[in-house]
C-alpha cells in the first residue's frame, strides 16, 4: 500500500507485482488519511493517560490529512492478503500511479 505522499520522492524505486507481492499506488492519499487519524489521536490520548473525548493538544479546526478514504483500500487489501494466504490466488493488479518526470515528481493528470 503505498500513499501518494509516499511514492512522490522515489517513482524509480517501484517494485514490478510478483507472484509474492502485490504493491497498491492510491492517488490523491496521504500516508495516514483524515478517518485514521481520529483513531490515533484518541490512542495518544490513552497512551498519555488522559480520558476518552479529551482535547487533544494543539487542535485545529482544518483537517490536516487526506480526505479521500485510504482506510477503505487498507480493508481491502487485508481482505485479498487473507484469500491469498488461505486459497493461494493472489489479489489483483493495479496499474501504478502515473508521473510526468520523476525529480520532481509530478503526477499526471487523466
Amino acid at each position: 500500500m503505498l500513499s501518494e505522499t509516499d511514492l512522490r520522492g522515489y517513482p524509480a524505486a517501484r517494485q514490478a507485482d510478483t507472484n509474492k507481492l502485490r504493491t497498491w499506488e492510491v492517488a490523491g492519499t496521504s500516508h495516514v488519511d483524515a478517518q485514521s487519524s481520529i483513531h490515533f489521536v484518541e490512542l495518544g490520548k490513552l497512551n498519555a493517560g488522559l480520558p476518552p473525548g479529551a482535547p487533544a493538544a494543539g487542535s485545529c479546526d482544518k483537517p490536516p490529512y487526506s480526505q479521500v478514504p485510504f482506510h477503505h483500500v487498507f480493508a481491502a487489501a487485508f481482505d485479498l492478503m487473507v484469500k491469498w494466504i488461505k486459497t493461494g490466488t493472489p489479489p489483483p493488479s493495479a496499474p501504478g500511479i502515473e508521473f510526468t518526470s520523476a525529480t520532481p515528481a509530478a503526477i499526471r493528470a487523466r
